[in-house]
């Protein structure tokens, strides 16, 4: 959707557009491509999983774009079953909640309480990241687009979060060992 410049404090000799990925129809790198070669300034959603970050640099590069990863800061090294991933198993349960939360047919890309398998598929998004540590998440992400180090941002409240009952965390692990 198209915002105003003058929220951004945009030069006007650029528009500014903001897409959210799951409402982006076709492909979305060649949509968004076509965007930034009109030299409009872009704000992109887009969830990007480690298999994209190739895509995503040789937009930037094509374009002469900046991208700037945005990340828990309370990422940490999570073992499953012998693999590792650089979100916990708290991150994880809190990504089913958030989709168990919203209203049948809300989501614009189909993933809310409605699809009966909608925790399977935030498990998937989960394994999109098997064996990356946090370091080497963070050392990949140095490698997408211009952008120096990653933002972080907080996921959770300042209060400390609680460790999951035991049967949730065997529940995760059970469901991301799945896949």
């Amino acid at each position: 959707r198209n915002i105003g410049e003058e929220s951004l404090a945009c030069s006007s000799d650029r528009s500014v557009i903001v897409r959210e990925g799951d409402a982006v129809k076709g492909k979305f790198y060649n949509e968004i491509e076509k965007d930034l070669l009109a030299h409009r300034v872009a704000i992109l959603d887009k969830n990007v999983p480690p298999m994209s970050f190739s895509s995503i640099h040789n937009l930037c590069s094509v374009s002469n774009c900046i991208s700037a990863a945005v990340v828990p800061v309370d990422l940490q090294d999570t073992i499953v079953g012998g693999d590792v991933y650089p979100f916990s198993l708290e991150f994880l349960a809190a990504c089913m909640n958030r989709v168990l939360s919203r209203n049948q047919n809300s989501h614009i890309g189909k993933l809310d309480s409605a699809v009966p398998n909608c925790c399977m598929i935030v498990v998937k998004f989960y394994c999109f990241y098997r064996n990356l540590s946090v370091s080497m998440l963070k050392e990949k992400l140095l490698n997408v687009g211009t952008a120096s180090d990653a933002i972080e941002i907080p996921f959770f409240q300042k209060h400390e979060v609680p460790s999951l009952p035991r049967e949730l965390k065997l529940a995760l692990e059970r469901a991301i060992s799945i896949l």
